[in-house]
């Protein structure tokens, strides 16, 4: 037995070691797509005590009604978030860098127990690892999911082939303690589950396995009837804590996801909206594909959603029948290896168990086709291919596990290319256009991403023609799928920040009809209104949403707005108390913080504007990003140096405006603030020298002009 899992160990070396490395690769990354909603902006992972409630709610919290149930999942993003944070990737990606390493070193065991050659065994792995149809499992933070359950499922098919296979010989051997392997199945099978519901799959190659071990028992070691007792009574335990983890797995998912749940809608999966002949036809298309993908794998994509994938509604069409004559196929070499008491019988049910619920021939699921759904069933091709490859008489195994070596080498060489496009938003985007270029959802991320990347502070394009490029994409969306409701939500957006505010305005209520009851419809439009300088509409629209949705955790946003239009129409008081509530709510919003302040100071509060500007700068220079910029620090202490001016506090008033000076020198405003607060002091030489210093950056001419409006203002003692 040490011979045997020694045999294994240097098996599934060679592929766990470029796994790692290609999983390494990813270390650069930042939060993509469903990262973002996961982890980035998902406050349960914040707090550790979030924990015990993620086996009571579905995987998205209050983002999304219902569908997912992945608590482990979560619970190891909140035990990341409090180990590397909530802004940088990294840790996350390198914790997905081992669990794929882990999970490519099973397949070569898992190859080598089944009975495949050392040799081509670890070529698998390499095959394996370097598959680039895998970038989308471990290239992203969300792809936990995937790992986690596929390295739990592995371990106990690992396991369970290990009670009925005695080293590589195939014969069937009493165990010694079925009750505690029983328990450790059962509890890996539990695990398993709540990282990912896919996991369930692996049920049916652990059967095969033991009906594979049973039948070549009987072959090798004409057992006597009295041995099938002995064998039904090894195995009964472990089936008996399988069903009970299926059980305590599905009655948690019944409770956490109880409720009505989020369409699927045409636009993730068109099958979703077909029922008999035509959904069976478009999963048999669907399984073609994935076949397809599975044995040429590129072009990529992260989106296949419609219209770039819209499978046929004939059973009769080509590769409806390519999908159904590889699924009869595949049953009926199933059948016959396990009647021969084949071990790649082992590999056929598990590609067939995790490609089958994934294809859509069952049942419409959440997207109509995605490269990490393949992860599981590859494992099981690449079992079947080391053991069909090490069934060859001729050439020689080092001569096969070279070709392998060769095929994994091409694919290494496709994922590093791939990788990089999995690093921002942005690049993975764009990816997206590139190989689906019928894909409104692509075009809508493309374009939205364009416009965000045109926004940042580091950008060095033209940012107006970046702009129009993104309302392009968007546009491009839109004509791909008139229901795309994001899409118009996103190019609205756009406009308005292109300055087309009536298209601005006809998009809000175009996705108003469609969502009336929509945060970010209702946002939309009082922005338009405001932009169209229609305050009182903006305050109606807002007011409208808010009175709609008085329960919803981004009302502040509305709030925002109406503030906005109550300070444009001098509204004062009732701008405080709307900004208020936005601030309270999202005290990064610089902006909507500094229109709080004279809101207040208009409306008569600079006790308020004093502790408010107080509250951010005692929280300001500990951090860059929260609660406001690091950059806003000067502006907030010339504010709160005005507000103490204006109350004669005059030293106060001084130490404010040389602090905000300190961080920035040339704050000019700041400056002429600070001369006119030294004058009140009778400080004029101070006054002086800073009147010389400000001659050097604005010109003497205007300094001059400006400093004699002060001088006469101010009238010194010697005056």
């Amino acid at each position: 037995m040490r011979v045997a899992t020694l045999g294994a160990l240097q098996a599934a070396l060679p592929g766990a070691v470029l796994a790692l490395a290609l999983g390494l690769m990813t270390l650069p990354g930042e939060f993509v797509f469903d990262d973002v909603h996961a982890v980035v902006e998902n406050d349960r992972v914040a707090s550790l005590q979030s924990i015990p409630g993620y086996f009571t709610e579905n995987y998205w919290g209050e983002f999304t009604n219902g569908g997912l149930y992945r608590p482990l999942t979560l619970t190891l993003f909140t035990l990341q978030h409090a180990l590397f944070g909530g802004e940088s990737a990294t840790g996350y990606h390198f914790v997905n860098a081992l669990l794929y390493a882990a999970c490519t070193a099973l397949v070569g065991m898992i190859a080598f127990r089944l009975g495949a050659a050392q040799s081509i065994a670890s070529a698998v792995g390499l095959v394996f690892a370097a598959c680039p149809i895998h970038v989308e499992a471990y290239a992203p933070v969300v792809g936990l999911s995937e790992l986690g359950a596929g390295l739990m499922a592995l371990v106990l098919l690992y396991t369970q082939l290990g009670a009925g296979f005695s080293q590589r010989f195939g014969v069937a051997q009493e165990d010694p303690a079925p009750v505690r392997r029983a328990v450790g199945a059962g509890v890996l099978l539990l695990v398993a589950l709540f990282f990912k519901e896919s996991a369930l799959a692996i049920l049916v190659p652990v059967i095969a396995g033991h009906i594979v071990a049973r039948q070549k028992a009987r072959r090798l070691a004409a057992e006597s009837a009295g041995s099938e007792t002995s064998w039904l009574r090894q195995h009964l335990p472990t089936y008996v804590a399988l069903m009970l983890a299926c059980a305590v797995w599905g009655g948690l998912r019944a409770h956490a996801l109880e409720g009505p749940t989020d369409e699927i809608g045409v636009l993730n999966n068109v099958l979703s909206e077909r029922t008999g002949a035509a959904r069976v036809a478009g999963g048999l298309e669907v399984s073609a594909r994935y076949c397809g993908k599975l044995m040429l794998p590129w072009p990529l994509s992260a989106d296949y959603s419609y219209p770039a994938l819209v499978p046929t509604e004939s059973l009769t069409a080509p590769l409806a029948l390519t999908g159904g004559a590889l699924w009869l196929l595949l049953g009926v070499a199933t059948l016959v290896l396990l009647l021969r008491g084949r071990a790649a019988a082992v590999a056929c049910c598990l590609f067939g168990a995790a490609l089958l619920p994934v294809s859509n021939v069952l049942f419409p699921i959440g997207t109509i086709f995605a490269e990490r759904l393949l992860y599981m069933p590859s494992v099981g091709a690449c079992l079947a291919l080391a053991l069909a490859a090490t069934s060859l008489r001729k050439p020689n195994p080092r001569v096969v596990a070279a070709a392998l070596v060769l095929i994994a080498g091409v694919g290494a060489v496709f994922s590093l290319l791939r990788i990089p496009q999995w690093r921002t938003e942005l690049a993975l985007a764009e990816s997206i256009v590139v190989a689906q270029k019928l894909s409104a959802k692509g075009h809508e991320k493309f374009g939205w991403e364009l416009f965000q990347d045109s926004l940042r502070e580091d950008f060095t394009g033209d940012a107006q023609q970046q702009k129009r490029r993104a309302s392009r994409h968007l546009e491009r969306s839109i004509v791909l799928h008139e229901e795309h409701n994001n899409a118009y939500l996103n190019l609205g957006i756009v406009y308005g920040d292109l300055g087309k505010h009536w298209k601005m305005y006809d998009l809000a209520t175009k996705f108003l009809e469609r969502e009336p009851n929509s945060l970010d419809g209702h946002a939309l439009l009082a922005t338009a209104h405001l932009k169209l300088d229609q305050p009182k509409n903006a305050i109606s629209t807002a007011a409208i949403g808010i009175d709609l949705l008085p329960q919803h955790p981004r009302l502040h946003r509305l709030h925002q707005i109406r503030g906005r239009a109550h300070f444009q129409m001098r509204n004062y008081e009732a701008a405080a108390r709307d900004l208020q509530i936005a601030v309270a709510a999202n005290a990064a919003d610089v902006s909507t913080f500094l229109l709080y302040l004279p809101a207040l100071v208009h409306s008569g509060n600079r006790a308020t504007a004093i502790r408010a500007i107080d509250a951010a700068l005692a929280t300001a220079p500990a951090a860059s990003h929260y609660p406001l910029m690091r950059r806003e620090f000067p502006a907030l202490l010339n504010n709160r140096g005005l507000l103490l001016a204006e109350a004669g506090e005059y030293e106060r008033a001084l130490a404010d405006y040389t602090r905000a000076l300190g961080f920035l020198p040339g704050f000019s405003k700041a400056r002429q603030n600070r001369v006119e607060s030294l004058l009140r002091l009778g400080r004029v030489g101070e006054a002086e020298a800073d009147v010389q210093l400000l001659r050097q950056s604005l010109g003497a001419a205007d300094v001059d002009k400006w400093y004699g409006e002060v001088r006469h203002r101010i009238p010194l003692p010697t005056d």
